[in-house]
């Protein structure tokens, strides 16, 4: 009993130290540079967008990453069937997930004038969706430190793949979005 504790303590302080040293960089260096770089009007078009995502958001997992944690849990010897019995359903979700992310699109009248960056959300969206559903089987196989480092991958790479360069900042937000300036210079 008290090596579980102990492996606890561990997991539970590596993940508090991994989000206390990565996000806050990432929010206060990296997103506010983005904010400032692109301005006010599409930061906010992006933010909306993005928020309008987040309607439709709980299609694309449906309590799957819960049923495969707590599933895979209890019977690590069926790893293989889990991902049969699941698997399959994923790119079904993204689908039913993108047609409906679109659809209110549409409807709102965004779909015209940001065309592209909503392809690009709907893309980050699934693509974040598969990231969670794969860390349900990390966890689900009681890997809890490889499962808390993967929660701050994606901010980690970006400090460390586009760090501050040429007087530009390149993070997520930029790269999906690399038409903030033109849309900076068609609002003027």
């Amino acid at each position: 009993m008290a090596h579980y504790k102990r492996e606890l303590i561990i997991n539970v302080t590596f993940l508090i130290l991994a989000n206390l040293l990565i996000k806050p960089y990432y929010i206060f260096f990296v997103e506010r540079k983005i904010q400032n770089q692109v301005g006010t009007a599409a930061w906010g078009a992006y933010f909306t967008l993005f928020s309008l995502s987040m309607l439709p958001q709980i299609i694309l997992d449906l309590g799957l990453t819960s049923y495969i944690n707590q599933r895979l849990s209890g019977h690590r010897d069926q790893l293989h069937m889990i991902w049969k019995d699941t698997a399959w359903v994923k790119p079904i979700l993204a689908l039913i997930f993108a047609v409906i992310f679109l659809l209110i699109c549409y409807v709102g009248g965004y779909f015209l004038t940001y065309r592209t960056w909503i392809l690009w959300i709907t893309l980050n969206q699934v693509l974040i969706s598969m990231i969670l559903f794969l860390r349900a089987y990390i966890s689900g196989l009681g890997h809890y430190r490889l499962d808390s480092a993967f929660s701050v991958a994606d901010k980690f790479l970006f400090i460390l793949l586009f760090p501050y360069g040429h007087g530009r900042v390149l993070s997520q937000a930029s790269i999906l979005f690399c038409g903030f300036r033109r849309f900076r210079w068609e609002c003027r």
